[in-house]
């Protein structure tokens, strides 16, 4: 297992003329939602007057040069077939800015030889963008704390080994990134059912079940996602800065869901952008080792309720519309209430009804 080394940080004063700042400055100004500026952007450049430096005695040139997009693959080196497709789409995009990090975690010897040499198979102008690290121990969150530790894009997404992108994935993330002002780049999720199956030669594989299909909104919604995910990870890319400038972590206690709680701390905080383009199929397992089959009913539940209570705990940041949104949403209930209480009144009238009748039968006969 490879050890994530501490830099050792200097910092440097950066001026107008730095391109680096004058670049900030400008995708700052440029921001399509309305004029006003996310979290973030702030924050960025309250810090960008003294911005740490990759480490002392590199010159600009000694530095690589670090790619628009990191892409962090989870694999358990189970699934060959799927992640040989999902790295031929990687391997077909359009734009070739990015690197690609095969988190293996907790994978054999065996398993790990062969995810080197189903890279290599590539060739080299693509291997060459593939960085393998095993990972021992932890959940599913400790690959993505690694990977973000190592990776040196502008933006980072998960692609999971069982998924298959597009090949303007990484070109539509490129693309809208000026229009995103560091907030998060969203596409039209779509999905596809498939089920386990025995390919020839007695090779672990898959059958498809059902069409492609585009289940979720075609627009991100704060408040309809604070009841749930709706947005799988294959389909959107978050800024790197999130993570490294505002402190924000993947959950390592959850067992599940650990995309859903990040997604939702870094879009209260730096926004969403939705590009209107499907570029991935995320892949519904309808049995087999996936988290929706490994881990309970139960576990998934927790999983939930710690996501909601660590939301619950702290102030949230709502966009621009939400008051009126959260007006109509009580109003709503007001109403079902009201509603509910005249269908019981109604419902309990014959019963009371039927007491007094009884009353008055039963004081007669006394009489």
């Amino acid at each position: 297992m490879p050890t994530v080394t501490m830099r050792i940080i200097g910092f440097r004063t950066m001026t107008d003329a730095d391109p680096s700042h004058e670049s900030r400055r400008l995708d700052a100004s440029a921001n399509p939602r309305d004029g006003r500026r996310t979290a973030a952007v702030i924050v960025n450049e309250l810090l960008d007057g003294y911005r740490p430096t990759q480490g002392h005695g590199l010159t600009q040139s000694d530095r690589p040069v670090a790619p628009f997009l990191s892409v962090l693959m989870r694999t358990q080196g189970k699934r060959s077939a799927t992640i040989q497709e999902a790295l031929l789409g990687l391997a077909a995009q359009s734009s070739q800015n990015f690197e690609v990090l095969v988190l293996a975690h907790n994978v054999s010897p065996d398993e790990l030889e062969n995810l080197r040499q189903l890279t290599d198979s590539f060739g080299a102008s693509f291997s060459g963008q593939v960085r393998i690290y095993p990972i021992d121990g932890g959940g599913r969150s400790r690959p993505l704390n690694m990977g973000i530790d190592l990776a040196r894009g502008q933006y980072v997404a998960i692609l999971d080994d069982d998924d298959i992108v597009f090949g303007h994935w990484v070109e539509t993330f490129e693309r809208f990134s000026s229009l995103a002002s560091g907030g998060i780049i969203r596409c039209i999720p779509s999905e596809q059912s498939i089920k386990p199956a025995t390919w020839p030669g007695g090779r672990a594989g898959y059958t498809i079940t059902s069409r492609p299909r585009c289940p979720w909104p075609k627009q991100f919604d704060l408040l309809d996602h604070l009841l749930e995910n709706r947005t799988p990870p294959c389909s959107f890319a978050l800024p790197r800065d999130a993570f490294t400038d505002l402190g924000i972590r993947f959950d390592e206690s959850l067992p599940v869901l650990e995309d859903w709680d990040v997604l939702l701390q870094i879009a209260m905080l730096n926004g969403v952008t939705d590009t209107g383009e499907v570029t991935a199929l995320w892949r519904k397992w309808d049995r087999g080792d996936s988290s929706t089959f490994v881990h309970s009913h139960s576990e998934w539940r927790q999983a939930r309720r710690t996501v909601i209570s660590k939301l619950n705990s702290r102030p949230l940041l709502l966009p621009a519309g939400s008051v009126i949104r959260l007006q109509g949403l009580v109003a709503s209930a007001d109403r079902v209430r009201m509603t509910k209480n005249r269908i019981l009144g109604r419902l309990s009238a014959p019963g009371r009804i039927a007491r007094r009748v009884r009353r008055r039968l039963l004081s007669r006969m006394t009489l």
